[in-house]
């Protein structure tokens, strides 16, 4: 089941997202998708509302997946995580191109 909700900044949460994909959102200059899942649990665990707030939400140390929910408490306490859109064909001839203009 898919849920749709809209955080309050405009951003739109379209179901769970993977833990790891998430860490790598927010922390996306560690190395590796294990380390920023790391970093994110403890995150959760040293803030006490946020930690309240995710256990509520249905969290546990083991979650695997994250809610629309817990997405939306996670955006209120450590804001929007970073999205990089990977380049696409066309956006890489244009990247390519530009200094030649």
């Amino acid at each position: 089941m898919k849920t749709h909700e809209s955080a309050n900044d405009g951003n739109s949460i379209n179901g769970f997202k993977h833990f790891s994909d998430l860490a790598v959102e927010y922390f996306p200059d560690l190395s590796t998708p294990s380390s920023a899942s790391r970093k994110l649990r403890n995150c959760i665990r040293t803030h006490k509302e946020l930690a309240a707030r995710m256990t509520e939400a249905g969290y546990t140390k083991k979650t695997n997946n994250v809610s629309p929910k817990m997405q939306l408490i996670l955006i209120e306490f450590l804001g929007t995580p970073v999205i990089k859109i990977p380049p696409t064909n066309e956006t890489a001839i244009e990247s390519v191109n530009a200094d030649k203009k």
